[in-house]
Formats: structure tokens, C-alpha cells, sequence
């Protein structure tokens, strides 16, 4: 999964322009520049989307700068990995985490996209009259 961009989130609506709008699913880092375990997982995650297929775009969102987004998107804690997709968070992931569970958890994830979009798709039943 190389990496197609890299977006420094301004504001919430660039988030809600730039992430959520994507046409294409955006992996979000929510991090500060101070903390260790976030660089750490930031470096995992490129590692992991370099040795991958997809070309995805890795959103940065620096929560010491916009606290009341991470807040709206239910993050508690940093590092925070999420995946959006369709105007939505689907998932995500707390913590400082090992190469291999980044990996599992941006597969899932896709993986999971793809299962609701199928999901999404439905198809008329004729039931036909019914005689009482």
C-alpha cells in the first residue's frame, strides 16, 4: 500500500473536505509532534502501507491543535489509528502498536469497507400476490 499523500489536517473542515469526502479510504493518524509513541507508530504505518498494494492517503491529525475533532471522532487516547471511508470513521485503533497488528488492522479494515459496500447493494425480492 504506498502511500498516495500525506495530509496535514488544518481544520475540521479540511478533515471533513480532504478525509471524509475522500473517494478513496484515508488511514488517520491522531498524534501530537511530542510524543515518541506516535512518531514510532507513524514510522510502522508507513512501513506497513510502503510494503503493501493499495494506494492510500495517510491523514495526520495533531490533537493538540484540534482537540474538539478528535473529541467529535471518539479519541480518547494517542497514538490513535482510524480508517475513513464514505463520509465515516469504520475503525480504529489505540495505542503503540507492532508492525505485523498495523498491518492486520489496515486489512480488516479494508477489508471490512469492502464487506459494507457489498452490504449496501441490494436487490428487489419479488414476493409476488398473496392469497389469504
Amino acid at each position: 500500500m504506498p502511500t498516495k499523500d500525506i495530509i496535514d489536517v488544518k481544520d475540521e473542515r479540511d478533515f471533513e473536505e480532504r478525509v471524509l469526502k475522500s473517494r478513496e479510504p484515508v488511514i488517520i493518524s491522531f498524534d501530537t509532534p511530542l510524543c515518541e509513541s506516535c512518531k514510532i507508530t507513524n514510522d510502522r504505518l508507513l512501513t506497513v502501507l510502503a510494503d503493501g498494494e493499495e494506494n492510500l492517503s495517510i491523514a495526520k491529525v495533531d490533537v493538540s491543535h484540534l482537540e474538539d475533532l478528535a473529541r467529535k471522532h471518539d479519541v480518547l487516547a494517542i497514538p490513535t489509528l482510524a480508517v475513513a471511508s464514505n463520509g465515516k470513521i469504520h475503525s480504529q485503533m489505540t495505542g503503540m502498536k507492532e508492525i505485523t497488528d498495523i498491518k492486520n488492522f489496515v486489512k480488516e479494515s479494508l477489508m471490512d469497507r469492502q464487506k459494507s459496500i457489498d452490504d449496501e447493494v441490494e436487490f428487489p425480492i419479488y414476493v409476488g400476490p398473496r392469497y389469504y
